[in-house]
């Protein structure tokens, strides 16, 4: 129950009887993904108070949904406990899926602090990532969150969940996520290492930092139980986009602040696990009554993760990629209005704009009439070749791109369709994508998952 403009009545009024200070302000910040984030202002006789509101969107846009804050509360007074860096809860809604916290001192854009900042902050993560994975989930544990079994347990019930889901999911069966779901299940690894607390989506952009150390790890929302390695596996998906300074030295100092053996054969699984639950995020997302959802940005982002989780596939099955021929772009008669539009707001929307949340949706905007120029001036060459490879893979003509997906999708889960059919169709269809969402990427374009050990060593 928030909007662009700011929280509902009842949640100002819920946080001035939780806190006993009336409300000054609830400015609506740039937070990523789905949430809406708030800085809140309280009136008090003494210095001022400022809280952060998140609150989780009960429209349309939330059909992606894996837990609700009061979950993620209670992993964070877990947590808390044993040491682990997260922020104050200071109260959940009894109805209205929303929390209140303390703010954080710190920022959440890695990529911003400088070099040497960088790397000492990545070292302090590693350190706090370590002692998130002790903490035993068995002693006081949490509603929702059965410490029992082992991690191939929680395992399967993870990829079950996500599995209705995604059965469930408005948008219908699709090959590349199904290539990924097929591929998960038939590798399964098997581990001995304790169950662990998992924060999914853990690294760059869900920590907090300040002064070369990490002041909070945030952004629990895919909590659940598991291998610990998991998490190494989700922090190879965020180094993508944000790269820490050699990996693999952060790995060994992973290793040893949790004196646990590294298992690059399972990390390279948790690779796949890990894009594969963001591409699944993106497929399962609305595509109707978004209101100001994020989503110019979030195409960049899900483009990169297929791909990501394609590339993660084969670099686990020690297999190499064929060779896609680059599409040739044509200017069209619209190509003009695109560009006119991009000069627009680059020119004129932007330098007028000074607050976090128009600026960001307005950059959406420019990426998403980015990537619709390029699919005017090539997309007729992209559907071309997803056809002849759809047809290769199905044996006969598909003059209905949507059906033919469907199809290869169902051939796939059946097993009428082999792996190695429907990786080479996987890894076509995300390099074509690349190349029509590039523009709109920029340095993502290029971006891949970063390497788990130096030239020479084990791998």
């Amino acid at each position: 129950m928030a909007s662009s403009s700011g929280p509902s009545p009842i949640l100002l009024d819920w946080i001035t009887d939780v806190t006993g200070a009336p409300v000054e302000s609830a400015r609506r910040l740039a937070a990523g993904g789905r949430r809406h984030g708030f800085l809140v202002a309280l009136v008090t006789a003494d210095d001022p108070a400022s809280l952060y509101l998140a609150v989780e969107p009960d429209d349309e846009t939330s059909g992606d949904r894996a837990s609700g804050l009061r979950l993620e509360a209670d992993v964070f007074r877990r947590l808390a406990v044993d040491g682990v860096p997260v922020p104050t809860v200071v109260a959940v809604h009894p109805t209205v899926d929303a929390m209140l916290m303390h703010v954080v001192p710190g920022d959440a854009a890695y990529s911003r602090l400088g070099e040497d900042d960088q790397e000492r902050v990545a070292i302090d993560f590693m350190r706090c990532l370590a002692a998130a994975h002790a903490v035993d989930p068995r002693l006081d544990p949490i509603d929702g969150l059965d410490p029992g079994g082992t991690p191939r347990d929680h395992l399967l019930a993870f990829l079950d969940r996500w599995e209705k889901a995604y059965r469930d999911g408005a948008h219908g069966p699709e090959p590349v996520v199904e290539h990924g779901l097929c591929w998960l299940r038939t590798h399964v690894p098997d581990t001995d290492r304790p169950l662990a607390f998992v924060q999914g989506d853990t690294g760059p952009g869900n920590f907090m930092a300040d002064g070369g150390r990490v002041t909070a790890i945030v952004d629990w929302e895919l909590a659940h139980l598991g291998d610990p390695l998991e998490d190494i596996g989700w922090l190879s998906m965020r180094c993508a986009q944000e790269p820490f300074p050699d990996f693999p030295a952060r790995l060994a100092e992973y290793a040893a602040a949790s004196a646990t053996e590294l298992d690059l054969a399972a990390i390279r699984y948790y690779r796949v696990l890990a894009e594969w639950t963001v591409a699944l995020i993106g497929h399962l997302k609305s595509r109707r009554g978004l209101g100001d959802a994020e989503r110019g940005n979030a195409f960049i982002y899900e483009q990169l993760h297929r791909r990501l989780m394609v590339e993660a596939m084969i670099e686990a099955d020690g297999s190499r990629p064929t060779d896609v021929t680059p599409l040739e772009p044509a200017d069209t008669e619209r190509t003009w209005m695109y560009d006119m539009a991009l000069d627009q707001l680059r020119e004129s929307v932007l330098p007028a704009l000074d607050d976090g949340l128009p600026v960001r949706r307005t950059k959406g905007v420019a990426r998403t009439v980015r990537l619709l120029r390029e699919v005017d001036r090539a997309g007729r060459q992209a559907e071309a070749r997803e056809r002849m490879v759809l047809s290769d893979a199905l044996g006969e003509e598909c003059p209905d791109l949507d059906a033919a997906r469907r199809a290869l999708a169902e051939g796939i889960r059946a097993s009428t369709v082999g792996p190695a059919t429907a990786r080479h169709y996987a890894w076509t269809r995300v390099s074509l994508d690349n190349q029509l969402h590039g523009p709109a990427m920029g340095r993502l374009r290029d971006r891949h998952l970063p390497p788990l050990a130096t030239e020479g060593d084990a791998t």
